[in-house]
């Protein structure tokens, strides 16, 4: 503890001098950060070695003091540093001096696996270019090495402040978007939120808010040139905790808390939603969060006249694209960790989600590409699969589904449990309910005489959602006799 504090005190007389490159600072290559074939660990090394580069040929630490600084076991920094050789992204090699051997480390700029898009329309444009060859033509930022060797940092947190240098070498940019950060750095909500907090703390970024139109809607987030140390306390168990101001919908700290900066010009990231982080009172977020704990406990006794709770002040997104509509939708799963019951009543938002759990989008980018292949069967099952869903998750009827009366609640309920998030590649999906209710559909349809193709997606999809893949067709059969010709 001793030596974290002397380390502070050491850092913040350096900050007084010259700001945060006071220790000297390199290029960090955007590419590299948004390689999903490295872990977040490696890409913290790699931001680690890119900012001793400033001054070219630099006198590198030993071994020891990177273990110290990364706050990594040798094992640790062995398998995440092997990434980066295995990718090309660095080169070792040994020369002799006087009777020992050394590593020299080299940052190749334009490794194997770095091709650049023949079809970019920058590239295909007849006129002359000027431009950086390897992996900085694709863009790159400072990196400070102070915050890289500032061992109160975690090596994700330095990695995720590294993410974010790399979005600033134009001097503002639009703020990433938290399913984007969380796909390149392979990480999950939470562990974004721990980490990303830490470096609130240490105030190496904080965050503003923006009056547009005269009115609070967005958060402007600094890279802070001259962080206040002497004011950061080191973080403690709690503080790992994702805080209420991290919250999307819940308020920023007050201004008197919020560190006075002089304008920052170059490394300035700028939230690229107007509504995304609209600002809302901290009793209505509890109280929401509340009401729909309580929904959840008790989703088995829900009726169809009982209406799902809405938050106080859901971002609009009436005439949006369905881009934008799944990029909120979807970061607002990813603060909720689950498909939030209040869609239910926002058919918009709804829809937006089964599509991001469906994948619908995609398939249909694909049935489209593949239209003289395709089986026409399978796309109809799959386009009847998605709008039948979305209508037993918002009719206000209860619907005859094997016998009983069946209310939205009871589906919402079932599909939950078919709810899967895969943290690997940042997505929601209920694929298991999905194929086996889209199958069972397509397995019918083949042997008989279908009336009602939605009243018996939606049998196959309460089956699935009951009894999983097991005797589908009799049940269905027994329920609907009539389709049975």
């Amino acid at each position: 503890m001793d030596n974290i504090l002397n380390s502070s005190q050491e850092l913040q007389d350096i900050l007084l001098v010259s700001g945060i490159k006071a220790k000297g600072y390199g290029i960090l290559p955007k590419y590299p950060m948004l390689d999903t074939d490295l872990s977040i660990q490696a890409k913290g090394i790699y931001s680690y070695f890119c900012s001793y580069t400033g001054s070219g040929n630099t006198a590198f630490p030993g071994r020891d003091k990177i273990l110290k600084d990364l706050q990594l076991s040798k094992d640790g920094y062995y398998k995440h540093f092997k990434l980066l050789t295995e990718q090309g992204y660095i080169t070792v090699t040994q020369e002799q001096t006087n009777k020992f051997l050394r590593n020299v480390y080299t940052i190749e700029p334009q490794p194997k696996k770095f091709v650049l898009d023949e079809n970019d329309t920058a590239q295909t444009k007849a006129y002359s270019k000027v431009r950086i060859e390897g992996l900085e033509s694709l863009g790159y930022g400072m990196i400070p090495k102070l915050v890289m060797i500032d061992e109160r940092l975690d090596i994700k947190a330095k990695a995720i402040y590294a993410y974010f240098c790399v979005f600033t070498g134009s001097g503002q940019n639009a703020y990433p978007k938290l399913k984007n950060i969380l796909f390149h750095l392979g990480i999950v909500n939470d562990t974004y939120y721990k980490h990303f907090n830490t470096l609130l703390k240490l105030n190496y970024i904080k965050a503003e808010q923006r009056q547009i139109n005269g009115k609070l809607s967005v958060n402007d987030y600094y890279l802070i040139s001259n962080p206040n140390l002497a004011n950061a306390p080191l973080p403690k168990k709690q503080d790992t905790e994702k805080t209420a101001y991290l919250s999307r919908s819940a308020p920023l700290p007050k201004k008197q808390d919020t560190i006075t900066q002089d304008t920052i010009t170059q490394d300035t990231i700028t939230q690229d939603t107007e509504n995304q982080d609209t600002n809302s009172n901290s009793t209505d977020i509890t109280s929401f969060n509340n009401s729909i704990y309580n929904i959840n406990q008790s989703i088995h006794q829900q009726t169809a006249a009982t209406p799902p709770v809405i938050p106080a002040e859901p971002v609009r997104i009436e005439g949006m694209s369905d881009d934008e509509k799944e990029n909120i939708v979807f970061d607002e799963m990813l603060e909720a960790e689950t498909l939030p019951y209040w869609y239910i009543s926002d058919e918009s938002r709804l829809t937006a989600a089964i599509h991001i759990i469906t994948g619908y989008r995609q398939q249909m980018k694909w049935f489209k590409n593949n239209e003289n292949s395709r089986d026409d069967l399978k796309y109809s099952a799959f386009v009847l699969f998605n709008n039948a869903l979305i209508e037993m998750l918002t009719t206000k009827n209860l619907m005859k589904l094997k016998g009983a009366n069946i209310s939205y609640s009871k589906v919402y309920a079932k599909l939950i449990e078919y709810l899967v998030y895969e943290e690997k590649n940042c997505e929601f999906h209920i694929i298991s309910l999905l194929d086996t209710a889209i199958g069972d559909f397509m397995t019918a349809c083949r042997d008989r005489e279908i009336l009602n193709h939605m009243q018996y997606m939606k049998a196959c999809i309460w089956n699935v959602m009951q009894v999983g893949e097991i005797g589908i067709h009799a049940k269905i059969a027994h329920d609907f006799p009539a389709l049975n010709r």
